[in-house]
């Protein structure tokens, strides 16, 4: 996982073929009144895999105690 603090990142035909589309890639960070945190988030869906995404993010986000 790479986060970006570029305002306009992560940009789906910049990043998601980066590192043989492999890597998430995080930005636009913000707090959420209502859920917490809300971000934009890239994946190489061909690659990588829609569902191997978001259980790459969970879990990263579990290690760091981030989930209720």
């Amino acid at each position: 996982m790479q986060c970006h603090t570029d305002d306009m990142a992560p940009n789906p035909r910049e990043f998601a073929p980066r590192n043989g589309g492999m890597t998430s890639h995080i930005g636009q960070l913000e707090t959420c009144p209502i859920l917490g945190h809300k971000f934009t988030l890239t994946t190489h869906n061909t690659l990588r895999g829609a569902a191997a995404g978001n259980l790459l993010i969970a879990e990263l986000l579990a290690a760091k105690g981030m989930l209720r």
